[in-house]
């Protein structure tokens, strides 16, 4: 993160079973955090049918299951807490 690498999170620590967001995890926040690096909010939608949770692979591509994933404005960590 300090040199410039991106780096993909899933604040919840693990997959949803129905779609719904789950409780954050503080890891992802304090790596951003430790380096003054920006968080982009990221959301995947139907990720839930594309990878469920109990599947080890993705679905096959032929099932035509959509996913959308949009990006936010990115979120500076400059002097934020974990609260904030």
């Amino acid at each position: 993160l300090k040199n410039g690498v991106n780096l993909v999170t899933f604040p919840e620590g693990t997959r949803s079973r129905d779609g719904r967001m789950g409780p954050f995890k503080k890891g992802a926040f304090k790596m951003a955090e430790a380096v003054d690096a920006p968080i982009v909010p990221m959301t995947i939608g139907h990720a839930q049918k594309v990878q469920p949770l109990d599947y080890i692979f993705p679905v096959r591509r032929s099932r035509g299951i959509p996913a959308t994933i949009h990006f936010s404005k990115a979120i500076d960590t400059v002097g934020k807490s974990d609260e904030e």
